[in-house]
């Protein structure tokens, strides 16, 4: 296979059992080694495809650069995956500005994670953190709120 997986935030990422440094890349023959034979996927579009679905969802952070010919240099022609639109109304979530407390404590973590670093209102944040200590199973979003309310009150 040839391609790679490259980090492209700013920041060291934890992936695949290994730190990746920001620019880091890792080849997708190491990868297709390590979890290709582990779950039967075959060497091509197949573990492109399952690799970005399953294990880097987060395209802020993960490019897959795969060539689908052998043949061709990889500087020539590359596929780059980008993670697929899906169209659900459910899924949608509101303009920043009109966000409520209620819409924020009732946000999935991994919705969260998208959002809350858009989110610049201090005031909203906090309310959403003060509700969502008083919810059960939200934990994980309220260390994701405090974490962000930190980093407004830093940056203030």
């Amino acid at each position: 296979m040839r391609g790679f997986v490259k980090n492209i935030s700013t920041e060291w990422q934890y992936a695949m059992k290994r730190s990746v440094r920001p620019g880091g890349e890792i080849p997708l023959r190491e990868l297709f080694e390590q979890y290709g034979k582990k779950y039967n996927i075959k060497p091509n579009n197949d573990f492109v495809e399952w690799l970005h679905g399953i294990k880097l969802r987060n395209k802020d952070k993960w490019s897959i650069v795969y060539d689908s010919k052998n043949k061709t240099k990889l500087k020539k022609e590359k596929l780059v995956i980008e993670e697929p639109v899906v169209s659900n109304v459910e899924e949608e979530i509101k303009p920043i500005k009109q966000l409520q407390v209620d819409d924020v404590t009732s946000l999935t973590v991994r919705k969260a994670r998208e959002v809350l670093p858009k989110i610049m209102d201090l005031n909203l944040l906090k309310y959403s953190l003060t509700e969502a200590r008083q919810l059960s199973d939200k934990d994980s979003l309220c260390r994701l709120l405090t974490k962000r309310v930190k980093e407004l009150q830093i940056s203030r």
